[in-house]
């Protein structure tokens, strides 16, 4: 080689050496994952500055807004509007239409990972799986996930469950039980577990005045048409909204919604009880006769005692009450699934005075409390609850839903604080915390 070719190579190789420099510095650094817990949140006490005002009422809120408005409670939203009228969502109609050709989004190659954290699994946004959701669901090695949509034309990396939308008030239920027949026959192989509706103790979600006999009707028909269909395929009892005993009727609390389907035969009808325990706003370990009580900061150091209330059941740990239930009616070698969790985070002041915020406001938690309570959450249950097979967290990425034109603030929709996703892709801590899990 020619000398000045030798020097051309030397220039190159010395540019090559500085743009490196230059890019590494420029990455950029979230720091360490924090191994600790983010300070006085992670106690049995809940902390609230003096200028909160956080605490629940004693028959705190449902977590579906009577309004009817919500783009779903924590799990989808609501079959009806509050005057009848169906909304846009997937409706109890089978995933494709029984007269025409299956229209199938195909999705890219992905790489599975050994779902090696098992038990686990986690909510991922019905619209499309066009985006990196997917994948980043995929990179949490989780075992499971639970879908609204259609399923796409490949096996996903995942074990599914599928969440069945119930009829709406003027559907056939003969019809409808048929749809579920199609629907297992159709997805046999790619859909292994259905959840028989959403919080079917809320007006919202069942279409009139919830009633657990004609819920428990209603998973005999299922139960019957899938299990002809796919005998493999598990049939789960629709997660109940944890409203608590208010007396309201169109809000049943979902102990007694729970004695009452058993009370109407509906004990050999699924495989798997399915649950919601929200932690709201306690850690995982609180217990259901607990009591909470909010801290004070005084020059002296803080105080502890004053203003105690019980939380009254409303708490991660309510699932054992359900248990209970379980056990009296003789269904305690059933397992049972938590197919939603989750804490929601404390969002900007300007989204606090919407519609959507009423009764949550004292729920929320900070970011660093949330992902703590998570990670927690699954340890409890892995040490504690023998008969929780699966819980799948509410959610990875409905954060990544357009926000409304009409919000100033820059997110507000209160399901999108439920995320471990920003509404940008990026990680919020908790999804940082359950990838470098083991």
């Amino acid at each position: 080689m020619s000398a000045p070719a030798d020097r051309n190579l030397g220039v190159l190789i010395l540019g090559m050496l500085v743009l490196a420099t230059l890019w590494t510095s420029c990455s950029p650094d979230r720091g360490p994952i924090p191994t600790d817990p983010p300070g006085s949140d992670a106690t049995l006490t809940v902390p609230v500055s003096p200028s909160e005002t956080l605490t629940p009422g004693p028959n705190p809120s449902p977590l579906i807004s009577p309004t009817g408005t919500q783009t779903g409670g924590p799990g989808g939203s609501p079959l009806v509007s509050p005057t009848g009228t169906p909304t846009d969502g997937p409706f109890a109609s089978p995933l494709v239409s029984p007269l025409g050709t299956p229209t199938r989004t195909i999705l890219p190659t992905h790489t599975p990972l050994p779902p090696i954290k098992q038990g686990y699994g986690i909510h991922v946004k019905g619209l499309n799986y066009t985006d990196d959701s997917l994948d980043k669901a995929i990179a949490l090695r989780f075992e499971w996930i639970k879908i609204y949509d259609h399923p796409p034309a490949e096996r996903l990396p995942f074990k599914v469950l599928f969440r069945v939308n119930l009829p709406r008030p003027d559907e056939d239920w003969a019809q409808w039980g048929h749809y579920r027949f199609l629907d297992a026959e159709l997805y046999a192989g790619r859909i292994d577990a259905y959840e028989i509706g959403n919080e079917p103790n809320l007006i919202e979600e069942w279409g009139g005045y919830p009633d657990p006999a004609a819920y428990a009707e209603l998973l005999k028909i299922a139960y019957r048409e899938i299990k002809s269909a796919d005998p493999d395929a598990l049939v789960v009892s629709a997660g109940l909204a944890p409203v608590g005993g208010s007396g309201d009727p169109r809000y049943v609390d979902d102990l007694a919604f729970t004695r009452g389907m058993y009370e109407h035969g509906a004990a050999g009808h699924f495989d798997v009880l399915g649950v919601h325990p929200f932690g709201f706003a306690y850690p995982p370990e609180m217990p259901p006769d607990g009591k909470t009580c909010p801290r004070y900061t005084r020059l002296d150091g803080p105080v502890l005692g004053q203003g105690c209330r019980p939380v009254e059941g409303m708490c991660f740990r309510r699932a054992e009450l359900l248990r209970e239930i379980m056990v009296e009616h003789g269904d305690g070698d059933k397992p049972m699934w938590a197919t939603e969790f989750g804490w929601i985070i404390r969002p900007p002041a300007c989204c606090l005075v919407q519609a959507d915020w009423r009764g949550r406001q004292w729920q929320a938690v900070s970011e660093s409390s949330q992902a703590w309570y998570i990670e927690r959450a699954f340890r409890y249950a892995q040490a504690d609850w023998p008969w929780m097979e699966v819980m799948f967290l509410w959610n990875l990425d409905y954060s990544r839903y357009p926000p409304r034109l009409d919000e100033e603030c820059p997110y507000c929709d209160s399901m999108g604080w439920y995320s471990i996703l920003h509404p940008d892709g990026s990680p919020r801590l908790a999804y940082e915390w359950l990838l470098a899990a083991p």
